[in-house]
């Protein structure tokens, strides 16, 4: 029933009277109106404070007057009820976090199994039976998915709670539905929750149950996934394999999410992606503006070439430029660099030799994204500054012909990026494990080097000399179970080329395969040659200078690390044993 005017006397005359409300019926009051999305801000003031006012100065009432005592279903009810409402007030979900604790906390001791122990470890045949009688405070899977959800939505990530979740996942040992098991993933990933373990225990009770479970809460768990960067390979086929049959029960929300957590994962599965894509074709009209241009961003990174449905998706941006933010407009403008690297590596077409798709067709969109971007740019944040940069490296190395016929506000906007410092001052905890030792092998070998050297937005694993980078390639700059570049890395390779590096990759899989000590040192030894070849200058005519063998080229290395130790051993005598004649 839709009548304003009946629902504003209700919550007049309930906020007389609601001192007098029992927790029960401060639920109900609250979850009627957070389902019907009725925003009376009186009411919920009123809500607000009398929950955290029972919750807090009323606990010490609660053997006195029954108004003071909060069960855990009327607390999960006015938890949901005040997420949904948008109600983001962290002291009252804080308090709504203690009640719930309380009262999970006694039914956990009424369900122990043994009463002599300290610890209470429930045991979960009786905390089903209690559940099946009707037991208010029993914390089952329904339970914990909407508080855990409620708790996402409502962005309350304080310490205590993210600390309490994983011992309720665990308690319950498997014990929920696969629609609530994906609700728990997915919110604990939107929390930031930290624990493997209880990740990995739910991804093993999902993966035997994916052919029974629903297309949205698939999507729901592959969104989780990506959030908290966990890839499973029999999980990800199963569930495109589930999904792929079902795309109709899906909403736009969830086309998303799994276009998103795809994208994420790294997982390019090239006909599902297209299946998704023609979803978002035929549906567009239902899509916000954010949606829209995330499903643009997440398969421009998937490198499938789709120009009809590209231009289709530009041209629904473009009519709703108004709509979008600055944030979605960077990453829409950004999107449409990694489709034009993507084309000019796949064509093989020199840098810059002519306008490259989409800019040959859509360049007045891209200029319209920037322009929404520099309109608001006092609210830019470091990923949109670090995708601005980029973009202009792009457009001046690769599409200058686009950046030329850019307005001036938009270059000075460029320009102004350009000077904003990414650089981290502790490298070390950005560089990986892998490539630390591989920086220790080059110095074995005398190949002298700096190591995450920061050149705009890009960090450059390793630079010999002036002009010779060594990217190292882990499992993130591949998609999954494949050898195929991501078009992140592609980008990366193509503007330091067109900037005048030689760009040498040292991938992870080479690297994997150097089993011993002597195997690593004579894989890296194997980059003396380019080395040499990048600082020799051409021998005239285009042609290469000749090199010597790579045996040669070792005992160069060795000589010259040889005589360099004698050197020293010789600078460290005193004066008057070098200049002593020997005696005859």
């Amino acid at each position: 029933i839709e009548h304003a005017a009946m629902f504003d006397r209700i919550a007049q005359m309930s906020m007389r009277v609601m001192d007098e409300f029992n927790p029960q019926e401060l639920a109900n009051m609250a979850f009627a109106y957070g389902r019907l999305r009725i925003h009376h801000q009186g009411l919920l003031s009123g809500l607000r404070d009398e929950v955290i006012y029972r919750g807090t100065i009323g606990k010490s009432l609660k053997d006195v007057s029954p108004l003071y005592r909060f069960n855990l279903r009327s607390v999960e009810m006015i938890t949901q009820a005040f997420a949904r409402l948008g109600l983001y007030d962290q002291r009252l979900f804080f308090v709504l976090f203690d009640m719930a604790r309380v009262e999970v906390l006694h039914f956990m001791r009424k369900t122990r199994a043994s009463k002599d122990a300290e610890t209470p470890k429930p045991d979960p045949t009786k905390a089903l039976e209690l559940a099946a009688s009707g037991d208010t405070n029993a914390l089952d899977g329904h339970g914990l998915s909407m508080l855990v959800s409620s708790y996402a939505r409502s962005r309350a990530d304080f310490r205590p709670l993210l600390l309490w979740i994983p011992n309720q996942v665990a308690a319950l040992q498997g014990q929920f539905t696969t629609w609530q098991l994906a609700t728990i993933f997915n919110s604990c990933s939107r929390l930031g929750v930290a624990g493997q373990k209880m990740y990995d225990s739910m991804l093993k009770h999902v993966k035997p149950r994916l052919a029974q479970t629903s297309p949205k809460s698939i999507a729901k768990m592959v969104r989780g996934m990506a959030r908290v960067k966990m890839y499973n390979r029999g999980v990800m086929r199963e569930a495109v394999k589930s999904v792929a049959p079902r795309l109709k029960e899906l909403d736009v929300v969830d086309v998303s999410a799994l276009l998103v957590g795809c994208a994420e994962l790294g997982y390019r599965d090239e006909r599902f992606i297209r299946l998704l894509a023609a979803v978002v074709r035929s549906r567009m009209s239902e899509m916000s503006t954010s949606e829209l241009s995330m499903a643009l961003a997440s398969h421009s990174h998937m490198r499938i070439k789709q120009p009809k449905w590209t231009d289709a998706v530009l041209f629904e941006l473009f009519r709703r430029q108004h709509e979008i933010t600055e944030k979605f407009a960077t990453n829409v403008a950004y999107s449409m660099m990694l489709i034009a690297t993507s084309e000019l590596h796949d064509s093989g077409k020199p840098a810059a030799s002519a306008t490259i798709y989409p800019f040959d067709k859509h360049r007045g969109i891209a200029y319209a994204m920037l322009g929404v971007t520099h309109e608001h740019r006092r609210d830019l944040n470091y990923p949109c500054v670090f995708q601005l940069q980029t973009i202009e490296l792009f457009l001046r190395l690769l599409a200058p012909d686009v950046y030329e016929g850019m307005h001036q506000d938009l270059k000075a906007m460029l320009a102004k990026a350009r000077k904003v410092s990414l650089v981290v001052d502790d490298y070390m905890q950005n560089s990986s494990r892998m490539h630390r030792t591989i920086s220790k092998y080059f110095t074995r070998v005398g190949l002298l080097h700096r190591s995450e050297v920061f050149l705009g937005p890009f960090m450059l694993d390793i630079v010999i000399g002036d002009g010779f980078v060594v990217e190292i390639d882990g499992p993130s700059h591949f998609y999954r179970d494949t050898n195929s570049r991501t078009a992140s890395s592609i980008m990366k390779n193509t503007i330091l080329t067109a900037m005048g590096f030689q760009v040498r990759h040292l991938p992870f899989q080479e690297w994997s395969q150097c089993g011993t000590n002597e195997k690593r040192l004579l894989y890296c030894a194997t980059f003396w040659r380019e080395v040499l070849a990048s600082a020799v200058p051409d021998a005239g005519h285009g042609k290469q200078p000749r090199l010597p063998p790579l045996v040669d080229v070792l005992d160069m290395v060795v000589g010259e690390q040889t005589s360099s130790e004698k050197d020293s051993e010789v600078e460290a005598l005193p004066a008057f044993y070098r200049d002593e004649d020997p005696v005859h």
